[in-house]
């Protein structure tokens, strides 16, 4: 997210403006929640950003906070929450390393890789409430569920449509291996079929399972869970 902080840092203003996935927004902001804050997760009695306007790409006011909801949208509401977690981050400041540890841990519990998880904020008790990123997808767990913040629903739909064509290999695979059985009583036609089918199509279905634990950041557990899910359901 574009932060314009100029003004803020030379002391002159605590306003800031910027822009966040085609928003624009224009915030008061403070480096400590007060009762006039918008409320956060982090911060329920009242966060560090005490006036908020944000735009549409049209220029169209979709939210409005002046120590109190005077608009908002369903679009813009959602926008807003976004814009008011990454000012709290910055202006007032992340979690300490053993809460970003506990949310780390939160993340790998749904089959994240730890080594790509990007802590972003968690209450006193992250199970509670949490907000990480993974490759760019901002995830949240409220009360033990996960789930995709905003636009970044996308990617998840990304990563099921990976997963189908990872299905679809893996499928090929079972059936190449399925079918060398049947040359079990000839040793010659038996390698032969082991190298002309089952081989590459074992080698096809690494290589997707693979590119999609680097594209998306999960697990190779959670990457069998929902092939096998997938294949399942079939």
């Amino acid at each position: 997210m574009e932060i314009n902080r100029k003004k803020f840092d030379a002391g002159r203003s605590n306003w800031v403006h910027g822009e966040h996935e085609g928003y624009t927004y224009e915030a008061k902001v403070f480096k400590a929640p007060s009762q006039f804050g918008i409320p956060t997760p982090r911060f329920q009695d009242g966060g560090n950003v005490s006036k908020l306007c944000v735009r549409d790409q049209f220029g169209q006011e979709v939210y409005a906070f002046d120590r109190g909801h005077d608009l908002a949208t369903g679009e813009g509401l959602e926008a807003a929450l976004q814009i008011v977690a990454a000012l709290e981050a910055v202006f007032v400041g992340t979690m300490d390393e053993a809460a970003a540890q506990w949310v780390r841990d939160v993340a790998t519990e749904f089959g994240f890789k730890r080594g790509n998880v990007v802590p972003e904020d968690c209450a006193a008790d992250p199970w509670d409430y949490c907000r990480f990123t993974v490759c760019r997808v901002t995830y949240e767990v409220h009360d033990y569920r996960l789930s995709i913040v905003g636009a970044a629903m996308k990617n998840e739909q990304l990563y099921r449509e990976a997963i189908k064509f990872a299905a679809d290999a893996e499928e090929r695979f079972l059936s190449a291996v399925e079918a060398n059985k049947s040359f079990k009583d000839d040793r010659t036609l038996c390698e032969k079929h082991q190298q002309m089918e089952v081989i590459p199509a074992a080698q096809c279905a690494c290589a997707q399972q693979e590119l999609i634990a680097h594209l998306f950041g999960v697990s190779d557990e959670r990457i069998h869970e929902d092939l096998a899910r997938v294949i399942l359901s079939r």
